[in-house]
């Protein structure tokens, strides 16, 4: 919600979400939905101000159904919408044709750089649709350098040398680069971190970063994802994800019921904090704070009787049934 990701007046695609997630619907058809939009991202700064959370802040829907903002008479909304709406059909329409351009590329590019479509007399757009789908003899015809994407799929496996040369450059003719490490969500890494480290094998820190980075879809680990994944190991470390012996890392507990129960409290109180949270929201955060990717009826038990048993100790304090907090 904060990042109006999912409130687009014409994302129009049926979707799924979880308990985390806020839809914004208008009661009323008068009142509009390109209005309803419009004004929450106008007031964006202003909801995220209100999240709350330690660990991983929220806005929850006490705090969005207490929102105000000004509501026109609806004959104006009515006219609004009138107006914008084809603006938003049309933004539509452009999203949906980058995706077929996106797809037609991936379809080429692989085909291209096997000799699967000739190319070498193609004076037109024309004549290179009819080639593609069907196979003819690879080109005798050695591509520039500059023409060369380091591209690995099933149809035109590229060679290792290759794939290596070009793994930090995949913008050439279009293809998107991978988040930075320093903008990916630590969140997610702590669980891969955790899948890496599945199989129960005990790892260098080397070698778990060089796999940790692989796993995130890295082909290279540079000076920067090093550092970074170095300090992401060592939260897993002291979040008791990992466990540091005889300096090799090993998973701690593949389960939440496998962990000690002094432990958890404390990763529990961590990962609450100091301001109020929705219980169900502290119960999401600690399973991502742990390094699991979802709660699962194990880990929601394992919470809920970690909350009973921190609040009868006064290491919890609660706000009515369902708000509860780190005691000061």
């Amino acid at each position: 919600m904060a990042r109006l990701s999912a409130s687009s007046p014409y994302s129009r695609a049926k979707a799924a979400t979880n308990q985390a997630c806020c839809a914004v619907i208008p009661k009323r058809s008068a009142f509009g939905k390109e209005f309803a939009f419009l004004t929450l991202l106008l007031n964006r700064e202003r909801i995220i101000g209100l999240r709350l959370g330690a660990a991983q802040q929220n806005i929850s829907q006490v705090l969005l159904r207490n929102f105000e903002s000004v509501k026109p008479p609806d004959d104006l909304v009515s006219q609004f919408s009138s107006h914008t709406a084809p603006l938003f059909d049309g933004i539509l329409t452009i999203q949906r044709q980058i995706q077929n351009l996106r797809r037609t590329r991936d379809l080429l590019l692989p085909r291209l750089l096997s000799g699967t479509v000739n190319v070498s007399d193609a004076d037109s757009g024309d004549s290179l649709s009819r080639e593609v789908g069907k196979s003819v003899e690879p080109v005798a015809k050695t591509l520039r350098h500059s023409d060369t994407v380091a591209i690995s799929t099933k149809e035109s496996p590229l060679s290792e040398a290759v794939a290596q040369e070009h793994s930090g450059n995949h913008l050439e003719l279009g293809y998107e680069l991978l988040q930075s490490i320093d903008q990916t969500d630590r969140s997610d890494v702590l669980a891969v971190i955790r899948q890496v480290f599945s199989d129960g094998h005990p790892r260098a820190r080397q070698d778990a970063i060089r796999e940790v980075a692989r796993a995130l879809g890295y082909g290279r680990v540079g000076p920067r994802i090093q550092d970074v994944l170095h300090t992401d190991l060592l939260t897993a470390v002291r979040r008791g994800i990992l466990d540091n012996v005889e300096d090799e890392l090993i998973l701690l507990a593949r389960s939440m019921a496998d962990y000690d129960r002094d432990l958890l409290k404390r990763q529990f109180l961590a990962a609450v904090g100091r301001s109020w949270i929705e219980r169900d929201q502290a119960i999401q955060n600690f399973c991502r704070w742990m390094g699991f990717r979802r709660t699962g009826p194990i880990i929601d038990e394992t919470a809920r009787s970690l909350i009973q048993g921190l609040l009868r100790e006064s290491r919890l304090e609660a706000e009515g049934l369902n708000l509860i907090r780190q005691s000061s």
